[in-house]
């Protein structure tokens, strides 16, 4: 109790180290915030160049990707640094930069986020990453480079993709077959995980429809890497 009496003992001497102490822990902070901003700058421009390549590659060629990088307006200390990070883009060359919340649609959310994730893999990879309509409006070629994407980015994360084109789904590691049962009273969702055999009938069907022919089961073990 004596110690923590002294402890509580706010004499001239204790405020003054206290004060000392302040100072050296804000300058410290001041000095590696600004350190951290210089980096910020010149990582924002090397990312910009890089995320728009990729977004070239999926079909989003003449969008632009900004890194506002913005100062703080108060003096106080923050954990993330000295100022905030805000993502903007421009879907169009005649649009204005904006908020990526506010302008991206939810596919090119979905493609944006993908080749931001894509690029910084290598330094920060995220435990789990879930994609939905990462590949609507696509087709072709373009879907099978999402596929190639999502595929590479497994190597380092749990991705999991929701996706209607068999171009993306047949690069998937492991296949889930989402569907509704039930009545007009109760409806829920299945999850089906999908065997060999059953993977190569769902990728069929996902490109020939109802009818499905061998041709198209012989696309699908093809695309799947299967050989019989």
């Amino acid at each position: 109790m004596q110690h923590q009496l002294e402890q509580l003992d706010a004499t001239d001497e204790k405020l003054d180290a206290m004060r000392q102490e302040q100072q050296q822990a804000l300058s410290n902070y001041q000095s590696k915030a600004k350190k951290l901003s210089k980096l910020r700058s010149a990582a924002a421009l090397k990312m910009k160049k890089r995320i728009e390549g990729k977004l070239g590659e999926l079909a989003m060629k003449h969008c632009e990707v900004e890194f506002a990088i913005i100062p703080l307006t108060d003096d106080e200390p923050h954990s993330h640094g000295a100022e905030d990070i805000e993502i903007r883009i421009r879907s169009n060359p005649n649009a204005a930069m904006g908020p990526l919340h506010k302008i991206a649609s939810g596919g090119e959310l979905s493609r944006i986020s993908l080749a931001i994730q894509v690029v910084t893999a290598q330094v920060a990879a995220v435990p789990t990453i879930v994609f939905d309509e990462v590949d609507v409006g696509i087709g072709g070629a373009t879907a099978e480079i999402v596929g190639q994407l999502l595929n590479d980015l497994g190597k380092r994360s749990q991705v999991l993709c929701v996706t209607h084109q068999a171009q993306v789904a047949s690069q998937g590691d492991h296949h889930i077959r989402v569907k509704k049962t039930g009545n007009k009273t109760a409806l829920r969702t299945e999850l089906e995980p999908l065997a060999e055999d059953q993977k190569i009938e769902e990728i069929a069907r996902m490109l020939g429809g109802i009818a499905i022919t061998e041709n198209t089961l012989a696309h699908a073990r093809e695309m799947l890497g299967i050989r019989h």
